[in-house]
């Protein structure tokens, strides 16, 4: 709350509202005292605003969420994680959020106590075009506490913006001691920015492995279209050309988050490498098969979003008895690395190895498609038979 006094929207507003109150007030110290408690009023009427907003989505929901549970959705995760990305490139300035001038033209006009109440509600929302990205964190954050804890920490952000104008209309001589308005302001918006990308990295870190590298490469798609989106227009931008800009920008995230991000859990649960459990289970007659990938490997992603994150593709293998083993060669020296190359001749990856009962083996290198591992699944008996 208090950080949002220093946005570049608000502190060189600061001393024009704390003069004007004074102004009104005139040579009577209690009317002051009155108005100033009456702006900061409006501020917290604001903010009271958005934690009534918080209850109704919450109560949209039927239920107040967990924390811990939402943190073990994979959707949730990205999500945030997407959300907290757009709302830094917005600390960092790549576009911009505007208030009406209907709205901005009735800063300044309120006079009296229910007028000091309207500017304090005015100059919280006029602050918006800076603090977005922190109010938007704030009740997404929220969004995940029980209604007392959410509303009442809403309330103390308020508090903390409100507080300083109390200080100032109480002693008015602190004005000639505020730093004067320049880039420093814009820094720490910025900085704060640099905050916001580091809650993305916690909540990406959080995700499975083939989960969080497309939801990695969703970013920087998605950061391009938000630039896009705010810094191929400007206000000049002939509405025409710039709705043609802004469509293409939401064309082109909406695709890619269609193509990139996983739509679904995964439909196979992964036993780790371990050659002595294969071994084993080939003995056993069992088939077993074997995604040989890697972290780094882009083909490899292409291959787990749109063969093995297939629904049908799950319910084959089961249908077929099939262990499914992940070979994880992302480093040199891993098991699955060193075996690809010992045991199965296998340059690189990606490559899914089947090894069929009774002896014998299929292989299926490169981009595949979900025919191909159809074809040498449907070779096998199913397991009731």
């Amino acid at each position: 709350g208090l950080l949002l006094n220093v946005m570049p929207c608000v502190w060189p507003v600061i001393p024009i509202i704390v003069m004007r109150i004074w102004n009104q007030a005139g040579e009577s110290k209690g009317r002051s005292i009155g108005l100033g408690l009456a702006f900061c009023s409006g501020i917290l009427l604001f903010f009271a605003a958005i934690a009534v907003l918080n209850i109704v989505l919450i109560l949209g929901f039927d239920t107040v969420f967990q924390w811990g549970d939402l943190l073990r959705n994979t959707v949730f995760l990205a999500a945030m994680t997407l959300l907290m990305v757009v709302l830094a490139l917005f600390m960092f300035g790549v576009f911009a959020i505007g208030i009406p001038a209907s709205i901005t033209s009735k800063a300044g006009t309120g006079s009296g106590y229910a007028g000091s109440v309207g500017m304090g509600f005015l100059a919280a929302l006029l602050a918006t075009p800076c603090s977005f990205a922190i109010l938007a964190a704030a009740v997404a954050w929220a969004q995940t506490q029980t209604l007392p804890v959410a509303t009442f920490t809403l309330m103390l952000i308020g508090v903390g913006m409100a507080v300083p104008y109390l200080v100032l209309i109480l002693t008015p001589g602190l004005l000639n001691r505020l730093p004067k308005p320049g880039g420093w302001m814009e820094r720490i918006k910025q900085g704060l920015g640099f905050l916001l990308l580091l809650v993305a990295v916690k909540l990406l870190s959080a995700l499975p492995g083939e989960g969080r590298i497309s939801v990695l490469y969703y970013v920087v798609i998605l950061s391009f279209c938000v630039w896009m989106w705010g810094g191929w227009v400007s206000y000049a931008t002939a509405r025409g050309r710039k709705w043609l800009i802004r469509g293409i920008a939401l064309l082109v995230a909406v695709a890619a988050g269609w193509v990139i991000l996983p739509a679904q859990a995964e439909a196979i649960d992964w036993l780790d490498y371990d050659a002595d459990v294969i071994a084993e289970a080939v003995g056993q007659n069992k088939p077993v098969l074997i995604k040989f990938t890697a972290d780094w490997c882009s083909s490899c992603s292409i291959v787990e979003k749109f063969v093995y994150m297939r629904k049908d593709i799950g319910e084959l293998i089961k249908q077929k008895g099939v262990l499914v083993f992940k070979g994880d060669t992302t480093l040199a020296g891993a098991p699955a690395t060193v075996d690809l190359a010992r045991i199965y001749k296998e340059p690189g990856v990606p490559v899914s190895v089947l090894l069929l009962p009774g002896g014998g083996e299929e292989k299926l290198r490169g981009l595949i498609g979900k025919n191909d591992l159809k074809e040498v699944l449907n070779s096998l008996p199913d397991v009731l038979e």
